[in-house]
């Protein structure tokens, strides 16, 4: 599955513009640039599940609002700096035990992961003075997060996935008189049948991306609602709920 292939004249605005003088208004039109969704793989799960990194990448997607005038409705900005962060994290995460609050450095840290796993980027400077502030901001509104290298050989069709093990050993212990290879085999159908679902979900966001940007439609939202409804119709679910006998 492919993420969303920005427009050719778009190509520059993605990419890491670290150097790049902009002015306010550019950080307003940051989030219509950027795809609706986009599959990365991250091979490591503690790179984003760090409370402090998972704040960060909440605020990005949630944004904040800027009050321009009086007369004027605040107006939504996705592209944040350090200071807007760090404010942000101190409020809604514990700092540890030895520290009384975070501190810009801890962010610079947190934010390098982030650009290093392809889920943050730079969006450019604004000059204050004769100073310059960084700002950052998604590449993506939704990740789909996937710990399955691409450039690695596909799994043989039948094998198990290893992070299935332990559900399988419970089915197992539920259902004695079950061969341990059938209920694999149960599992790797729905897992597969599952990407499938997921690839047709992710494609008709795609598909229909001009009109959720022009909405600012809460793409996460539509996704897990999708999910769930594409789900249901997976018939290798009805048979995993059969072993784990939720039904009478």
């Amino acid at each position: 599955m492919n993420s969303i292939k920005p427009a050719p004249n778009q190509i520059s605005e993605l990419s890491d513009s670290s150097n790049r003088i902009i002015n306010q208004e550019d950080l307003y039109k940051f989030w219509s640039t950027i795809p609706c969704c986009k599959k990365i793989y991250v091979p490591n799960s503690s790179i984003i599940g760090q409370e402090v990194r998972s704040s960060i990448l909440k605020m990005l997607r949630e944004g904040i609002n800027d009050q321009i005038t009086t007369d004027e409705a605040p107006k939504k900005r996705y592209a944040l700096n350090v200071g807007e962060i760090l404010n942000y994290v101190n409020e809604s995460v514990t700092a540890p035990p030895d520290k009384d609050s975070f501190s810009k450095q801890n962010i610079y840290f947190h934010i390098k992961a982030l650009k290093d796993a392809k889920l943050v980027r730079e969006i450019g400077q604004i000059r204050k003075g004769r100073h310059s502030v960084t700002y950052y901001g998604r590449t993506a509104r939704m990740f789909l997060i996937t710990d399955t290298d691409p450039q690695e050989e596909t799994p043989l069709k039948g094998e198990c996935c290893a992070k299935d093990k332990p559900i399988v050993d419970l089915v197992k212990e539920l259902n004695p008189e079950r061969n341990i290879k059938e209920i694999e085999d149960i599992f790797t159908k729905y897992r597969n049948e599952h990407n499938q679902k997921s690839d047709m979900i992710v494609a008709w966001i795609e598909k229909h991306e001009k009109l959720l940007t022009t909405m600012n439609a809460d793409i996460i939202k539509i996704y897990t609602f999708l999910e769930k409804l594409c789900t249901n119709e997976i018939p290798a679910a009805k048979e995993i709920t059969t072993l784990f006998k939720i039904h009478p």
